[in-house]
């Protein structure tokens, strides 16, 4: 998906003139805004936003129980694991029951 794609789909009159020249924009705004597109596309067209690691220079793996990969979006965006480990393991028992709750019990 291009430039075109995207002008064609949101109303480009209602957008400030100034804020579509090229020119007026931050080098780093641009770069993510090209991250974040090529992420949306490649999953719209794949279903995995990192189809390969050419593109992006990773591979963004799906989520497990061993690994649970999420992407650090930022200048240098990577891949890391487990966030916030010692958070989530205040919920792993809760999530155990949730995850095979008991037989409903009906009243009469």
């Amino acid at each position: 998906l291009d430039d075109d794609y995207w002008s064609s789909l949101f109303d480009m009159a209602s957008i400030p003139i100034r804020a579509q020249v090229n020119d007026y924009r931050n080098p780093k705004d641009v770069k993510m805004a090209k991250l974040l597109i090529s992420l949306w596309s490649n999953f719209i067209k794949t279903g995995n936003p990192t189809p390969d690691t050419r593109t992006l220079g990773f591979l963004w793996t799906p989520l497990s129980n061993e690994s649970r990969p999420h992407l650090n979006i930022t200048d240098e965006s990577k891949l890391m694991y487990n966030y916030r480990q010692k958070y989530m393991e205040l919920w792993t028992p809760h999530c155990a029951v949730l995850d095979h709750p008991n037989p409903p019990h009906f009243l009469l």
